[in-house]
């Protein structure tokens, strides 16, 4: 007699549960030998397919498999250590990426996927000085926003952040900053300075520190 679909989903259910542990370390064996081979993205896309089309298959879990499961869960929990190191690394990064998006969504009212894009997109870099901004204080990139519009302009590091905040965000300060810093790094000013020290030699005039006042500048002429 030929058994019916359900009877062999039933018999392999069974023998599955009867040797887990046999079929785990073949799993993990096979995975070991080809985990360089695998592709990501289309077992990801496959797998996303897969339940959108069979979603009608899937039974609702009773109550009675939910505490099947947990008790299971906790056994393998309590006996197998590399499972339970596993497990408490998947909960770390867990609450880490609820903590973020709840950041996020609270501060920006962005999710965490849009992050990642801009992630993606600066190639993880800070999008002004192409660097990580990974400090002991500031571990991450911070998101920069427009503060009138609110539209997200990149991500950057805590100290570019911080810069064109300091500067209020503002292009025409930021073109007189440049411009200021090109000048100095060009000698202009240095060579300024040093064509007046020499006037002044040649004319017999001490060169004051720029911190004196006129007063003291003339009490010193009255000395003289």
């Amino acid at each position: 007699m030929v058994a019916s679909p359900e009877e062999k989903a039933a018999r392999f259910k069974k023998w599955y549960y009867e040797n887990r542990d046999y079929q785990r370390l073949r799993a993990k064996k096979w995975y070991e030998a080809n985990k360089g081979t695998i592709d990501r993205e289309a077992k990801r896309e496959y797998l996303k397919a897969y339940h959108q089309a069979n979603k009608h298959k899937r039974k609702k879990p009773t109550p009675e498999m939910l505490r099947e499961r947990r008790r299971m869960a906790r056994e393998r929990y309590a006996t197998d250590p590399e499972y339970r190191a596993r497990a408490r690394r998947q909960s770390r990064e867990s609450s880490k990426r609820r903590s973020k998006a709840q950041r996020l969504a609270e501060s920006h009212g962005i999710p965490l996927e849009t992050f990642q894009m801009f992630l993606e997109k600066q190639q993880g870099v800070c999008a002004i000085c192409s660097n990580q901004g990974t400090t002991e204080r500031f571990k991450h990139l911070s998101v920069d926003h427009n503060h009138v519009t609110g539209e997200i302009r990149g991500l950057l590091c805590h100290k570019c952040n911080m810069g064109i905040g300091q500067f209020q965000d503002n292009p025409e300060l930021l073109q007189k900053a440049i411009a200021y810093l090109t000048n100095s790094s060009s000698g202009v000013i240095s060579t300024a300075s040093k064509t007046t020290s020499r006037e002044n030699s040649k004319n017999g005039v001490s060169r004051l520190p720029l911190f004196m006042a006129p007063s003291v500048m003339t009490r010193r002429n009255n000395d003289c």
